[in-house]
């Protein structure tokens, strides 16, 4: 199946290594221009400019996705330097420090949620605004088998961010589907893990045709 992503625009957060990387090469390399926002500042450029090198658009954007500021300057950047968003791939998440519930610090706990809860919301939130204005747009958000299947050493902090990322898609899809834009979740296995890091294909892949299923056309209002 040829995947053409020609003349779109894709944001990639957690885009300087995984899935997150293996995914903004999969949409360069199906033509769109890409965004690969991290942290990681350095990693993110480097990735970047690989893909640049190749003769794909690209930016790197350095993003704290737990800092609605930066996350709003994410997308503005965005739209300064590409015109528009039609696509978000929310991919940026932490593992919380390996330790029963009992002994998890309030630290981490903050940090878990920020990121990977809360930060699934502001960029939500930014990206939405920006689709609005356009009549269109798709979002996929990234969690975990962490989710669902109990472990110990993950405590409830990792699992409970997991957990309520359907509250917080379910918030935004009540309405939003009706118009123009189908937020949805993806709960990545081993096998896609696996296939993204040593072959960077089949999971990308997969996601591409996801971004595709749920791209919809402009709705009167």
């Amino acid at each position: 199946m040829n995947l053409s992503f020609e003349n779109k625009v894709v944001l990639v957060t957690g885009a300087a290594s995984g899935l997150g990387l293996a995914t903004a090469k999969a949409f360069a390399e199906s033509g769109a221009s890409v965004v690969l926002a991290d942290w990681n500042e350095k990693d993110a450029q480097s990735a970047a400019q690989e893909l640049a090198n190749k003769g794909h658009k690209t930016l790197a954007v350095r993003c704290d996705v737990s800092n609605d500021a930066q996350v709003e300057a994410m997308v503005k950047q965005t739209v300064a330097t590409f015109g528009r968003l039609d696509a978000a791939y929310n991919n940026a998440g932490v593992q919380n420090v390996l330790a029963e519930t009992a002994d998890t610090a309030r630290e981490d706990y903050d940090r878990v949620m920020g990121i990977n809860l809360q930060g699934v919301w502001s960029c939500m939130k930014f990206e939405l605004q920006q689709m609005r204005k356009q009549g269109s747009g798709t979002i996929v958000n990234c969690s975990s088998l962490g989710g669902l299947v109990p472990r110990a050493q993950l405590s409830n902090t990792l699992r409970g961010a997991f957990e309520s990322m359907p509250y917080v898609r379910g918030s935004f899809g009540h309405r939003w589907p009706t118009r123009w834009s189908r937020p949805a979740k993806v709960k990545p296995s081993r096998r896609w893990k696996r296939a993204s890091r040593w072959d960077g294909l089949v999971a990308p892949r997969r996601l591409l045709m996801l971004f595709c299923g749920f791209a919809v056309m402009p709705q009167a209002t």
